[in-house]
């Protein structure tokens, strides 16, 4: 199944870049007009993202500067549930159990020995990983502290990647000791903090948005199927219902019954990932008639047809807007 992330959280990411930059670079530019309409995006669009946004950025230590400025609304529902917490320990289980809705890019764990806790993070991507892990334990350090008033203190990080060229700028931004090539990406502070309050504690709220946040978890978990089928069609737009069915192992009429489960149908998820496709080719200049073949239309006259159907304007209007 495929991951995916929110785009609220990537795009506190762009939102950095923003501030190194007078202008956001094109491929960037040509990503956000094609998921502006979007509440997740595929992990291997990320990956596209952040690969763009380093490059731009010519900056070692872009991510942990990313990181930091995030802040409790980049992380849909579950940014206003750790708000409401009573403490920092009950904020942390809250982060590990529903982290998931942020990001399917990696895994929380906390470990607790000898007066220190250790909250470890795996990630499962390659791409530009120490920028994105140094973004994530950078976020960490931003949200406790704003969620304490500033009173939580970290100990310090360990990173499994090499140290930059200037380990004491990165130092100075997080404000405590960091450690490289270390055998995994740990964020330790001390037992004591975990009984911190936090400074929005709301009992009834905390309520309301686990509620919230157990719906957004069942959406996430139940929507696997569709993304998965989407997937197969991002890969072969040129195929059919019975065709991807196939690839699946069951028939087309028992693909659309469970995509039916989910609310969908194969005719509005094939339109869906077809229309984001030529979208992106447009914008590349690729042509009409190369598009209309890849995504399975026998001319450019139906392809054309189809795509005025989803956007409400011709690919030739399209390219000149």
């Amino acid at each position: 199944m495929s991951a995916t992330v929110t785009i609220h959280f990537t795009r506190a990411i762009l939102n950095t870049l923003q501030g190194q930059a007078e202008e956001l670079p094109a491929s960037v530019q040509q990503w956000l007009a094609s998921h502006s309409a979007t509440d997740r995006v595929p992990l291997a669009s990320v990956d596209e993202l952040w690969q763009a946004c380093v490059a731009a950025s010519k900056d070692e230590l872009f991510g942990l500067r990313a990181g930091l400025n995030v802040q409790p609304g980049n992380l849909d529902v579950v940014g206003f549930l750790l708000m409401s917490c009573d403490c920092l320990g009950e904020a942390l289980d809250a982060l590990i159990d529903y982290h998931p809705i942020v990001g399917e890019g990696g895994e929380f764990s906390l470990a607790k020995a000898g007066g220190e806790c250790r909250l470890i993070y795996a990630p499962q991507y390659e791409t530009c990983r120490e920028q994105r892990v140094a973004a994530v334990m950078g976020a960490t350090i931003a949200l406790t502290r704003w969620l304490t008033g500033g009173a939580f203190q970290p100990a310090r990080i360990a990173f499994a990647h090499s140290a930059p060229a200037n380990p004491a700028q990165a130092q100075a931004l997080t404000g405590c000791t960091i450690a490289y090539n270390q055998i995994a990406d740990v964020f330790t502070f001390s037992e004591s903090q975990l009984h911190l309050p936090l400074v929005q504690a709301n009992a009834q709220v905390f309520e309301r948005m686990r509620v919230l946040a157990d719906e957004a978890l069942a959406r996430l978990s139940s929507s696997n199927f569709s993304r998965a089928v989407a997937d197969l069609i991002r890969e072969h737009p040129a195929l059919g219902k019975d065709d991807i069915a196939n690839l699946l192992h069951m028939s087309g009429r028992h693909l659309n019954r469970k995509l039916g489960l989910e609310g969908g149908s194969f005719k509005l998820l094939q339109d869906d990932v077809r229309a984001k496709l030529a979208q992106q080719m447009l914008d590349a200049g690729t042509h009409v008639m190369d598009i209309a073949e890849r995504l399975g239309f026998s001319d450019e006259r139906s392809f054309a047809k189809a795509f005025k159907r989803w956007r409400g304007i011709t690919p030739a209007q399209f390219k000149a807007r």
